[in-house]
């Protein structure tokens, strides 16, 4: 993952070529997003299929996001609403949410990755054993 807001794990070889021959038959149905200097938010695989099928690929821009951080997030809300992700992928995500902004609330972090709030509270208590977010009081 090379982009600075690729938050989720590519496709699988089988889910690239299923999204390609969507992409083949229907276009592209679901605009990229691009913040204002252009880098890609939401839609990073859809990208790359446009440019090597030399297709058009529509983006829109999303203003707004105030920083890198808002931006990760923003990326990660719309994944998570729209992928069939595995549990583990799920947690991965959790734990990356918590590693930018430790200080949202494991309610709201669970309801935008889809799980549990205990499933965030356990992952916010290892990766406080562990030293890599700070405790909150």
């Amino acid at each position: 993952m090379s982009a600075p807001y690729q938050v989720c794990e590519p496709p699988t070889p089988e889910e690239r070529e299923a999204l390609k021959a969507s992409i083949m038959e229907h276009g592209i149905r679901v605009p990229i997003e691009v913040d204002e200097e252009g880098n890609i938010l939401d839609g990073h695989t859809r990208a790359e299929i446009a440019i090597e099928l030399c297709i058009p690929c529509p983006t829109t821009v999303k203003s707004g996001l105030a920083d890198d951080e808002a931006k990760r997030r923003y990326a990660r809300e719309l994944n998570c609403a729209r992928r069939q992700m595995t549990p583990e992928k799920k947690r991965k995500i959790v734990e990356d949410q918590l590693r930018d902004t430790p200080d949202l609330s494991n309610q709201w972090l669970g309801e935008i990755a889809g799980v549990d709030k205990n499933t965030v509270i356990a992952a916010r208590e290892r990766l406080e054993t562990t030293c890599e977010i700070p405790t909150l009081t």
